[in-house]
């Protein structure tokens, strides 16, 4: 397999200005936050800012730690991300080696090992969301053959490294949109290519183009994407301008229509005191109902800029098409309820991405 590196790279959209949301849009938020979280599945996240994961069992509230890699002992956390089809996960090293485990056992049933090309001057890397197929056979994702390439290359691989497809034969600029590919659970594979949905299929080529119908002043470089369990919508967290702010928000993406629409929104609190939020790890629940997802941002509290806190609140939202709005690190009726500690809300520790399965 032609070794290729972990990377962290999101680049950001050019600001616009966003027009201030109607009224029905915050009556409808109101609305939907009186419906209970679900608590039920297994959410998989880091639980302390040493990036330690663990699977939680929302039911029981049972958390069982996940297994680390030899190279995390000495050089820091890795970092995991699940399949919501199969339950695959990919673990990332430290030094941007993969590692595919089954979902139950988390016993290890390929790698891509980038430890050979150490102090070799080459530094091939991954992007952050490298994805098992449905049917547990293909890595999808971006690479880089060097890390001062121009730009990634979209590739399918097979878990023993065969290349399937090698790139996409489409002209976009691929770095802003390193991080939105993911699977459709009929095997097929959708990305972004500027303000377009692209469906293919591996070995056989592009089947479909969907242009993005996105809301006014929103662009789509910087997305991340991740497909619903049904396989007919997208979630998409984009930048949202308001005002001078750069916000990260979530929108959901009609897959037959390519109508995008907000999901969450920063609360007036949040715009009012300009911090810069930005939501992140979003995650489908196993039905498709619901969302969930951690902030991080300036801390309003500080009186000057400076981090959040590493460690927040777990938040839950309904993804019936309302539109929920959402504050910093509060305790509120988005949190999901921690069982172990008298419904404290669970916290979730600087965390690449959340992952909600059965």
């Amino acid at each position: 397999m032609t070794p290729i590196r972990k990377a962290r790279h999101r680049t950001m959209a050019l600001a616009a200005l966003l027009a201030a949301w109607p009224m029905a849009t915050a009556i409808a938020a109101e609305d939907a936050s009186s419906r209970a979280a679900p608590r039920t599945g297994r959410l998989f996240l880091s639980t302390n800012g040493a990036g330690t994961y663990a699977e939680f069992d929302l039911r029981s509230g049972k958390l069982t730690p996940l297994p680390v890699s030899p190279l995390s002992r000495r050089r820091g956390p890795d970092h995991w991300h699940g399949s919501a089809f199969t339950g695959a996960f990919v673990r990332t090293d430290p030094y941007g080696s993969l590692a595919f485990l089954e979902p139950r056992r988390f016993v290890q049933i390929g790698q891509a090992d980038l430890s050979p090309f150490a102090g070799t001057g080459d530094r091939p890397r991954f992007s952050a969301n490298v994805r098992v197929s449905p049917d547990g056979q293909f890595l999808l994702g971006y690479w880089w053959l060097r890390a001062d390439s121009p730009r990634p290359r979209l590739f399918v691989k097979m878990l023993n490294g065969h290349a399937v497809d090698e790139d996409s034969p489409l002209d976009y600029d691929r770095d802003a949109y390193s991080e939105a590919a993911d699977w459709l659970p009929d095997g097929r594979y959708v990305y972004l290519a500027g303000d377009e949905l692209v469906f293919a299929k591996p070995r056989a080529g592009i089947q479909q183009r969907l242009p993005l119908r996105l809301p006014e002043g929103i662009r789509s470089a910087g997305a991340e994407l991740r497909v619903s369990p049904d396989g007919r919508r997208g979630l998409l967290t984009l930048n949202t301008p308001v005002g001078r702010i750069n916000f990260r928000s979530l929108y959901t993406v009609g897959l037959e229509d390519g109508v995008v629409r907000p999901l969450t929104r920063p609360a007036p609190e949040v715009v009012r005191l300009g911090v810069a939020q930005h939501v992140m790890g979003a995650t489908w629940s196993p039905d498709g109902q619901w969302v969930a997802f951690l902030t991080r941002g300036v801390n309003p509290g500080m009186g000057v800029a400076g981090a959040m806190p590493m460690c927040q609140s777990v938040r839950v939202v309904p993804a019936d098409g309302s539109v929920s709005s959402v504050n910093y690190d509060r305790a509120d009726h988005f949190s999901i309820p921690d069982p172990r500690t008298r419904d404290r809300p669970l916290l979730g520790c600087a965390s690449d991405e959340l992952n909600w399965l059965p």
